[in-house]
């Protein structure tokens, strides 16, 4: 006999509520971890290097990240 094995799905608002989703998105009701290439890390660096140069002459607030959660 075989069994297939579903993961359980999830609604937005659970996914909302669970510690830490931060890392992952829901897709069609199943948690996803998010992949981080090259080419969105070459993005972050380079509006977190635009953003924190700015924020030098308009100190307006704090910016950190993706590391930082």
């Amino acid at each position: 006999m075989n069994v297939l094995f579903r993961p359980p799905t999830l609604t937005p608002d659970e996914f909302e509520w669970l510690p830490d989703h931060k890392g992952f998105e829901l897709i069609d009701g199943q948690l996803r971890e998010k992949a981080m290439g090259a080419e969105s890390s070459e993005i972050q660096s380079t509006f977190h290097y635009l953003f924190r140069h700015w924020l030098r002459s308009n100190p307006l607030g704090r910016i950190y990240d993706s590391e930082c959660m």
